[in-house]
C-alpha cells in the first residue's frame, strides 16, 4: 500500500532503496562512533536506523524472508512478554523504561531485507568504525591506568574495576573489546588481499593486549572461551596443526598475561579470593563473585516462586530484596545486587517461555549459520549473558541489536566487493 501511494516507478523504488541504505548507514555509524561518550546521540542515531529499516520493510514487504518473520517474532514474542508483564508491576516507572530501553529489540529486525541492501563494502565499514571505536576508548583507558598504576592496581585488589573513560560500563566494554577482536582478525582475513590488512593485524592485537591489562573477567572469559571452542572445532574438524598451534598459543598467551601485566594478576588474586570466601562462608560484602553466587541463587529463588509469568518488567529488584530479607543474607544493602544473568533476569521479568525465546534468539541463527563472524558473536554474547544482564544496558543492548542485525544476512557466501576498497 505505501508503494503504490508514494512509488509509482521502479526509477522512484531504486531511488528510495538507495536513501534508506545510505541513511541506515549514517544511523548505525552514529550509534558506534558515540557509544562511549553519549548516550543521547546513540539514541538518536538507533532511532534513524530503526524508522529507516522499519519504513523499508513496510514499504517492501515482499523482500522480507521467512527468516526474516522468524526473527521478527521471537523478538516480537520477547517484547511482548515483557509488555504483558508491565500490567503487573508495581513499579510502573521502572516498567516503563525498561520496555522504552528495549524497543530497538522489537523493531531492528525489521531492518534484515535493507541491511541485505547495505552490500559488503557497507557493511566492513561499520565493522571497522566499532573496531577503531573500541580500540580508542581502549587506549585512552590504557594510558589512564598507567598514568594511575599504583592507585588502580590496588583498586584491583579489591574487586575494583580499572575505569573504562566515558559513559561506559566496564563490563560492557570488556565484551564489546573481546568481539572486536573477533572483527578484526575477520576484516585482516576479508581483505588479505589489500593493504588494510596491517591495520587491522595491529588493531586485532592491541585489542588483545589490551583487553589483559584492563581486566574484566567477564570479557576475557568470554573471549577464550569462545576463541577456544571455535579453533578446537575447527582443529578437529580440519585436522590441523594450525589449529593445535592457535590454541597453545592462547594458553601460553595466559601465562604471559599472568606475569606481565599486573592489572591481570591482580584480578586472579581476587578471584581465588572471591571464590574462597564463598566456599568457606566467611563475610561476603564487597567480594564481587560471591556476591554474583548469592544473587544468582536468590534470583533462582524468586522465579522459582514465579516460574510462568515472572514478577513484572519493573519489579525485579524490588522482590530480589525481599527475597534477601526472607533469607536473611549476610549481604549489605549495597551489595544486594540483581541477578547478572540475562536469561535469569528476562525470566524474572516475564516467566520461563520469554527465557526460552531468548534462547531461541540465539539458537535459530547459531545452527544455520555457518560464517565465522556470526557464529562467534552468538557465541560470545551468549556467554557473556550468563554473568552480565546486557540486555538492561542501552550500549550493550544497541551493540547487539546492530550486530545482530548486520550478521544475521552473512550465510555461505557472501557478496563480492570487499577486496575493492582501497
Amino acid at each position: 500500500m505505501l508503494k503504490s501511494l508514494f512509488l509509482s516507478t521502479s526509477r522512484e523504488l531504486t531511488l528510495f532503496s538507495k536513501i534508506s541504505r545510505e541513511v541506515f548507514l549514517f544511523g548505525a555509524m552514529v550509534v558506534f562512533i558515540t557509544l562511549p561518550w553519549a548516550k543521547s546521540l546513540s539514541s538518536f542515531g538507533i532511532g534513524i536506523a530503526i524508522g529507516m529499516g522499519f519504513v523499508y520493510a513496510m514499504v517492501n514487504l515482499k523482500e522480507l524472508t521467512k527468516e526474516d518473520k522468524r526473527y521478527i517474532f521471537l523478538f516480537f514474542m520477547m517484547y511482548g512478554l515483557g509488555v504483558m508483564s508491565y500490567f503487573y508491576s508495581e513499579n510502573i516507572d521502572e516498567a516503563m523504561a525498561k520496555l522504552f530501553l528495549k524497543l530497538p529489540l522489537l523493531l531492528l529486525p525489521f531492518s534484515l531485507p535493507l541491511v541485505r541492501k547495505l552490500g559488503d563494502k557497507r557493511r566492513l565499514f561499520l565493522l571497522m568504525t566499532f573496531l577503531l571505536v573500541v580500540f580508542g576508548n581502549a587506549l585512552v583507558s590504557t594510558i589512564h591506568y598507567f598514568l594511575n598504576f599504583e592507585e588502580l592496581n590496588a583498586m584491583v585488589l579489591h574487586a575494583k574495576p580499572i575505569p573504562i573513560l566515558g559513559k561506559i560500563y566496564h563490563i560492557q566494554f570488556s565484551v564489546f573489546n573481546a568481539l572486536s577482536i573477533f572483527v578484526g582478525i575477520y576484516l585482516l582475513d576479508k581483505l588479505k588481499k589489500n593493504k588494510w590488512k596491517y591495520l587491522f593485524a595491529f588493531l586485532a592485537g592491541a585489542n588483545f593486549i589490551m583487553i589483559h591489562i584492563l581486566a574484566a573477567r567477564t570479557g576475557i572469559f568470554s573471549f577464550y572461551l569462545t576463541a577456544g571452542v571455535l579453533l578446537l572445532f575447527y582443529t578437529i574438524k580440519n585436522k590441523s596443526i594450525k589449529g593445535f598451534i592457535a590454541l597453545g598459543i592462547m594458553v601460553l598467551s595466559l601465562v604471559a598475561a599472568y606475569f606481565f601485566s599486573t592489572s591481570f594478576r591482580n584480578r586472579v588474586y581476587d578471584t581465588e579470593k572471591d571464590l574462597r570466601t564463598y566456599m568457606e562462608g566467611t563475610y561476603p560484602n564487597h567480594y564481587s563473585n560471591t556476591q554474583r553466587i548469592m544473587a544468582f541463587k536468590t534470583a533462582l529463588k524468586v522465579l522459582e516462586k514465579n516460574p510462568f509469568k515472572g514478577v513484572g518488567i519493573g519489579d525485579v529488584k524490588d522482590e530480589m530484596l525481599v527475597q534477601y530479607e526472607l533469607d536473611k543474607s549476610p549481604l549489605l544493602i549495597e551489595t544486594r545486587k540483581k541477578p547478572h544473568n540475562q536469561f535469569l533476569e528476562i525470566g524474572l521479568q516475564s516467566g520461563i517461555v520469554s527465557l526460552v525465546v531468548l534462547l531461541l534468539v540465539f539458537l535459530f541463527p547459531f545452527i544455520k549459520s555457518r560464517h565465522i563472524l556470526t557464529t562467534a558473536f552468538l557465541m560470545l554474547f551468549f556467554i557473556s549473558m550468563q554473568f552480565e544482564s546486557l540486555l538492561e544496558r542501552q550500549a550493550s543492548l544497541y551493540v547487539f541489536s546492530l550486530f545482530y542485525v548486520i550478521l544475521m544476512p552473512l550465510g555461505k557466501r557472501e557478496t563480492e566487493g570487499a577486496s575493492t576498497i582501497s
